[in-house]
């Protein structure tokens, strides 16, 4: 905030009172006689005009303290912030030698930051055991898959091959049996006609040997 403006009332009036023309006659009456005390409304016009003045240069100090402050509160929170992320050390003069030592506050924090970096390297190594070792798990079973579906191929194979044998061995043995029992017939059909053949000749022979005694009966 600024001066404020004057009260152009007031500067009327002031400039009237001093531009007052001294022709008005020896001994004529001053303006403030004439008019007598200042009013209070124009006391009060000053008074808050000094007030109100007074309160913006209060407002401005104060403004210009709060940016000071501001500027200071930021620049003690990015230090903070940096020194979160540094170990706190301190200078310390011994034996004529500055040695730094860090605060017991920031081991702790280096010892923690280092074991839960162990930890994530840790829990690293073992997702990536996991990992390797369920592809391990993984290759033995697809390996065991295989062999197995080898396994049951080769049994299938197997006992087609065992039923083929024995179809073959069961029409091989029906076949011989055929033959068998076609020989056995063939023999058979021969007996028979053998049998038939001598017993044909043998009615011959008895047939003549009869004619034979009839006819020497006959003639003896």
């Amino acid at each position: 905030l600024g001066r404020l403006p004057k009260n152009e009332r007031s500067t009327e009036r002031e400039k009237a009172s001093q531009n007052q023309p001294e022709s008005a006659g020896v001994g004529a009456p001053e303006y403030g006689a004439l008019r007598g005390p200042p009013r209070p409304s124009l006391q009060r016009t000053n008074k808050a005009k000094a007030a109100l003045t007074q309160a913006a240069k209060d407002w401005a100090r104060m403004r210009a303290l709060e940016t000071l402050f501001h500027h200071l509160f930021e620049r003690q929170r990015k230090h903070l912030e940096v020194l979160k992320k540094k170990p706190a050390t301190y200078r310390v003069h011994l034996d004529g030698a500055a040695k730094l030592y860090t605060a017991e506050s920031a081991l702790r924090e280096i010892r923690e930051a280092e074991a839960r970096r162990e930890r994530e390297e840790a829990d690293k190594v073992a997702r990536a055991e996991e990992r390797a070792r369920g592809r391990e798990e993984r290759e033995v079973a697809k390996h065991r898959d295989q062999a197995e579906k080898q396994m049951r191929a080769e049994e299938r194979a197997r006992k087609k091959a065992e039923k083929e044998k024995a179809a073959a061995e069961k029409r091989r043995l029906a076949a011989e049996r055929k033959e068998i029992k076609r020989q056995e017939r063939a023999a058979t059909e021969a007996q028979k006609a053998a049998a038939k053949a001598q017993k044909r000749g043998g009615s011959n022979t008895d047939n003549s040997d009869g004619q034979h005694s009839k006819r020497q009966r006959r003639e003896g």
